[in-house]
């Protein structure tokens, strides 16, 4: 349970002439990392949805299979190569590049090819 308490510990105060409370402010403080669901590694061969959230989709596209998932609808999406073998509309796109594109279906990724695909949702 966490309560409210009416008490700051100034740890930093941007070169005004305040008081800083240092020793308070270590004293409690969690200093481990904390541990979150959402953190994890991914695959490099895993194709799959990475936020799905209120503004924006991100999906993580790996190989030949990664066209069962690609968007079939018109939106604004970036597609980003995260390796050699990616193409849109049989044109390359080089790694470091990035594309945007009116449509996702037109995405090609050889065997191993890995990339990132962003629109709004």
């Amino acid at each position: 349970m966490q309560q409210n308490v009416d008490c700051t510990y100034r740890l930093y105060d941007y070169g005004r002439p305040r008081e800083l409370h240092l020793d308070a402010g270590l004293a409690v403080s969690e200093t481990a990392p904390r541990p979150d669901a959402r953190d994890g590694k991914v695959a490099a061969s895993d194709n799959r949805m990475l936020v799905d959230g209120p503004h924006f989709r991100l999906l993580h596209l790996s190989g030949a299979d990664a066209a069962a998932l690609l968007p079939q609808h018109s939106a604004d999406f970036t597609f980003t190569p995260l390796s050699q073998g990616c193409a849109i509309d049989g044109e390359p796109v080089a790694l470091g590049e990035c594309v945007a594109t009116d449509r996702a279906d037109s995405i090609v990724l050889a065997p191993g090819a890995r990339a990132l695909l962003s629109w709004p949702a």
